[in-house]
């Protein structure tokens, strides 16, 4: 597993990274917190983390069960971060690759592209194993080790792992 934490420089006004830059928490009301800077997100409540994979393969779990609207997943570094338009939506550009919940819909976005996915029940944790060398990204819930969503790309890295929150709060396990 890997030691995946917040790059406090990406974090959007709309999120309160807590001090282990561990915890994202959505606040409706724009933070002042922060001066805004090239790698901010200055509208979506996105962050990208400090780490980037270039090779090999790699893990993180991430607590989802306090959210009902979050995405997590895998971005390039070339994702945009200024404005409110679709290229620096996650999941709605060529730069990232999500797993996204939004009330009881699940499911997994790309370049526009969403494609439903039809689970039994909403996960508490959510796994991300990123194998750079089979060029897949796999989503799976932990306590069950159940695959909810593969997906087979030629990534440009190198790649961040990507969150979002739009209610309460997410936390990376480990």
């Amino acid at each position: 597993m890997e030691d995946v934490r917040i790059d406090q420089r990406t974090v959007s006004p709309f999120l309160q990274l807590s001090e282990d830059r561990r915890t994202l928490t959505f606040h409706a009301k724009k933070s002042k917190a922060w001066a805004d800077g090239p790698e901010r997100f200055d509208h979506w409540p996105n962050a990208l983390a400090t780490t980037s994979f270039q090779a090999g393969l790699h893990a993180w779990v991430v607590n989802v069960q306090n959210s009902g609207a979050y995405k997590v997943g895998v971005a390039s570094g070339q994702l945009p971060r200024k404005g409110s338009g679709s290229d620096s939506r996650l999941g709605y550009n060529a730069f990232s690759w999500v797993f996204s919940r939004y009330d009881q819909e699940f499911r997994f976005s790309h370049d526009g592209q969403h494609e439903p996915l039809d689970l039994l029940r909403c996960p508490s944790q959510l796994g991300v194993l990123l194998d750079l060398q089979a060029q897949e990204l796999l989503f799976y819930e932990p306590a069950s080790g159940t695959v909810l969503h593969t997906h087979h790309a030629s990534f440009p890295g190198p790649l961040f792992p990507v969150f979002a929150v739009a209610d309460q709060t997410i936390s990376i396990i480990h």
